[in-house]
Formats: C-alpha cells, structure tokens, sequence
C-alpha cells in the first residue's frame, strides 16, 4: 500500500489498541500484584493487545483490497507463497522487548520472569498458528489497472519503509517500477515500498503475465 494508506492503517491500529486496553482495565485492576498467577495475566493481556494490533491492521488491508477489486476486471488468480520467517520474526521484537528488558534489568531470574516467559512463549505459539492457518488466503489478483494482493495479512504495519515480500495491498502498474523473469517466477520491483512482489506460476501463465506488464511500460531487467 502507499505510504499514506500504511500510515492511516497504523493510526488505526493504534487507536484499536487504545480500545483494548480500556476495555480491559476492570481486568487488570481487579487482578492486583504480588501473585504469580497475577503476573501472569497481565503480561498475557499485554501481549494479546499486540496480537489485536496485527488483527485490525489485517483488517484494514482485506477492507481496503476488497474495495479496490470492487472496481477492477480480474484477468487471473494466483496462489502465494508462505510468509518467510524471517518476516515474522519481526512480529516479536517488540514483544520480547517488552518481556526480557524488566529480566535483564532487575539482573535477577524471579519466579514471576518464568510466568512472563510463558506469556511470550503462548503468544508465539498463537501467532504461527494463525499465520498457518492464514497462509492460504493469500492471493493475487491480476487485474486490468494492477495487482491486488488479498488475504489476512498479520504483518505489521508502519508509516516506515519495510521489505516484506508481497506485501498485501493494491498495485497499479504505474508504480511498479521493474520486474526480473527467473524461469519459475517473476519479481516486480514497486515504489511504494521496498518490498518485492513474486508471483510464482506454471511458465505459460507466467509468460502471459509478464506480457502484460510489457505492454504497461514495466520495464524488464536482467539477474
């Protein structure tokens, strides 16, 4: 997506998050401090407002790409590969910030840091099951403007440039800048963002793709 539409998503998830925690401050209140247990739970609901962070930014980017394909003629449908680790690595930066500071700080291993370790493990562990359970709504649409690419999407979004491949949002074939034919895909280049888009295909399909784009003023480049 451009940077504006990435910017407005954030913003949204932001306030989305805003929305939980108030939600769940009768939670976190009644839970009290000093227990294991209490430890517990409020560095779960912590993380899990992260999780709802990715959620309504997945949401914002199916509402945004359902629209655009409103008013576009689909030519094909493609399949996408599975999201790269280390693209979800990203995901728990934060998140393990967030849980290994206060231990590194304090130099010390309490038994509430073993609670909160578990409290990142679980969120992990929810995570890569829904990215695995997402994967295969991640499609490609060729179109008669430009490429839309749906699906629930739980990378994080910021204002910032990324480089995350095949980044959901819509494509229009003036901003893809380039693209690289390696016999089992093609790789456009877009100037929205740093991320590349590979679309992996049997080679007819592919060859009639990059006609397409050809015949749109992308230019072609050599690997």
């Amino acid at each position: 997506m451009s940077n504006s539409m990435k910017t407005l998503n954030f913003i949204a998830s932001v306030f989305a998050i805003f929305i939980y925690f108030t939600l769940t401050a009768g939670i976190t209140a009644s839970i009290g401090t000093g227990s294991t247990l209490s430890y517990y739970l409020m560095n779960f609901i912590t993380l899990l407002g992260f999780l709802v962070m990715l959620c309504s930014q997945a949401v914002f980017r199916i509402l945004f790409t359902r629209a655009k394909l409103k008013n576009l003629n689909i030519i094909s449908k493609l399949t996408m590969k599975p999201i790269r680790f280390v693209e979800r690595l990203s995901i728990y930066v934060f998140p393990a910030a967030l849980t290994l500071v206060p231990i590194v700080r304090n130099r010390s291993f309490l038994e509430s840091d073993i609670t909160t370790l578990v409290s990142l493990l679980i969120f992990i562990i929810i995570v890569e099951i829904l990215f695995y359970l997402n994967r295969r709504t991640m499609k490609i649409y060729i179109t008669n403007n430009g490429l839309v690419i749906t699906g629930i999407d739980l990378r994080l979004d910021t204002p910032f440039p990324s480089n995350h491949k095949n980044p959901s949002g819509y494509y229009s074939f003036e901003r893809l800048q380039s693209l690289i034919d390696m016999n089992d895909k093609l790789v456009m280049y877009q100037s929205y963002d740093a991320g590349a888009i590979e679309v992996f295909a049997d080679r007819d399909e592919l060859k009639k793709l990059k006609g397409l784009l050809l015949s749109k003023h992308v230019v072609e480049k050599r690997y």
